[in-house]
This record gives structure tokens, sequence and C-alpha cells, in this order.
């Protein structure tokens, strides 16, 4: 169960300066979530860091600049590049699943490293 995915739920506040992993992150299902955080966001900005992983093959850049066009077309866009920068994208093809787990892992620790996450 995806702990955000709930409406009363959407908030940073209780996961500040952890990493969160939304997987399927294409979905319209993380677009209305990725939205209600925002929406959250812009009611008490806080540090949060999201890998999104979905097997598309786009770039990070693309990624959010999409995610920025859905959420500037539903709230105001005052914090919108601050709350993008946030927000890691990762294009994992499951043909190979060690090779994912490998992937996925350098990924998350560099994003620890990097951005000072609690484990």
């Amino acid at each position: 169960m995806n702990i955000l995915s709930n409406p009363e739920n959407a908030s940073l506040k209780d996961f500040s300066n952890q990493l969160l992993i939304r997987f399927n992150a294409t979905s319209n299902e993380t677009r209305i979530w990725l939205i209600q955080l925002y929406q959250s966001y812009l009611e008490s900005p806080q540090p949060f860091t999201i890998l999104c992983i979905d097997n598309c093959s786009i770039s990070q850049g693309a990624y959010r600049a999409d995610i920025g066009a859905d959420l500037r077309d539903e709230l105001p866009d005052r914090l919108l590049d601050q709350f993008l920068q946030n927000i890691f994208y990762c294009n994992s093809n499951c043909s190979n699943i060690e090779e994912v787990n490998q992937e996925l892992k350098c990924i998350i620790q560099q994003l620890k490293q990097e951005r000072n996450l609690l484990t």
C-alpha cells in the first residue's frame, strides 16, 4: 500500500529528508499523487526527494518538464521549479532484474550521499 496515495496522507512533513520511491512513474495515479504533493508543498515547503521509476525511455529533464506541465495546469507555479528539482526519474527496463536491482542500488546510494538523506 502506498502511504501517500490517500489524499489525507499527501504530505511530505512526515518524510522530510527521506527518499520516497515511486514505481509506475508515468501512470495517471502518479500524476495525481504528484499534484497532491505539490499542493501540500505550496502550503508548507518541506525538503524531500522522490525517485520515480518506469520503463519509458525519456530523460529526467523530459520527465520533470512533463510533470511540470501537469502541475502548472492545476496549481500556481510559484514554487514549481524548486519542487521539480527534488524529483528524479530512472528509466528501468525490467528485462534483467539483477541489472535493474544493481542500477537502483547505485542510484539510491548516490541520492542518499548527494542529498544527505536519512536511511
